[in-house]
């Protein structure tokens, strides 16, 4: 799989790399043209209490499971020639589909498995290239709080 990068305002580079991830990630209703998706964070979690006690048996009360979060990671691009502009189709995104705005549950699909949840956050951040310091590649990570997983 091939890692992109901005090298020119409004040309794209693919570059052959063993770091890219190997699975396909989508986010339902999200398909931009000026922005990918670069990693995934996913964690999930049980909901339980430890009991120590004098005798120094250690007692486990399991609650079941807490809602998991998962974090995917993009680099948008800045303006290309086609008039697609990457940030502003990330903030479009989270503004249409953000719980306080979207009271169905998003799906993400990671390979051939299915995860449901709540976007619940955005982080942008802007960095310059490396390649060419005005033409900035954005960062972003968009949060989504999901459905506890059997």
């Amino acid at each position: 799989m091939a890692d992109i990068f901005n090298s020119t305002p409004g040309i794209v580079v693919a570059v052959e790399a063993e770091q890219a991830i190997p699975s396909r990630i989508r986010i339902g209703g999200f398909e931009p043209k000026a922005a990918l998706i670069s990693g995934m964070d996913y964690r999930q979690r049980t909901n339980q209490q430890f009991q120590y006690s004098l005798d120094r048996n250690v007692y486990v009360y399991v609650f079941g499971d807490l809602m998991g979060d998962l974090v995917i990671s993009g680099i948008a691009f800045p303006q290309l020639c086609t008039g697609e502009d990457g940030i502003v189709e990330v903030l479009n995104f989270y503004k249409a589909n953000r719980a306080a705005k979207q009271p169905d549950a998003i799906a993400i699909a990671v390979g051939n498995e299915v995860i449901t949840g709540m976007m619940t956050g955005l982080r942008l951040a802007a960095q310059a290239s490396g390649y060419d310091k005005f033409a900035p590649a954005e960062r972003y990570d968009i949060t989504i709080n999901t459905v506890p997983r059997d």
